[in-house]
């Protein structure tokens, strides 16, 4: 799940039933040689108590995006007031700029009109950060410090060095 190579989710893990394939046929000494530098031996250990060979719970969120669950209850909550079409809070979006499996194109497109007014608003802050797909595990402290800037100073004060207005 956390490969040393990012391209490794285009070719092993991403395309429909690679990953099953991959879960069931590699052995752990082999799938300890691929995974990423940054999981240390007490991840391994939370990791494999918390998950074991059971994979399907952290898929799920996949699995709902592809196959669109939800969306129709969603409309719904919409339409009756439940929830609004866009968020109207100051929001942060860290971008990967390495990330195989979930484009950062579409990432920042779908902030841009999923925030009332997008960047032009006011309330949207991208920050971009050179990370593959799981940003807060292989750039933890740059991760932590734009969230601490986000938290302390909201979208006005975060990540102006590493601010990206444009798509």
């Amino acid at each position: 799940m956390y490969p040393t190579d990012p391209a490794i989710w285009s070719t092993v893990l991403a395309p429909t039933g690679t990953m099953e394939g991959f879960l069931t046929t590699t052995s752990p000494l082999v799938s300890s040689s691929l995974l990423a530098p940054y999981i240390t031996d007490e991840d391994k250990v939370h990791h494999h108590s918390a998950f074991g060979s059971d994979y399907s719970a952290p898929c799920t969120w996949y699995v709902r995006g592809i196959s669109s669950l939800g969306v129709e209850e969603e409309k719904d909550s919409i339409k009756n007031g439940k929830i609004k079409e866009k968020i109207g809070k100051e929001t942060l979006m860290i971008a990967t700029v390495n990330d195989p499996v979930g484009s950062p194109e579409r990432a920042r497109m779908g902030m841009q009109a999923g925030v009332e007014g997008g960047l032009a608003g006011g309330k949207l802050a991208i920050v971009e950060v050179d990370s593959g797909h799981w940003v807060m595990l292989q750039r933890a402290e740059e991760t932590n410090r734009i969230l601490e800037e986000f938290f302390e100073n909201g979208v006005k004060g975060v990540g102006k060095s590493r601010f990206k207005a444009s798509l």
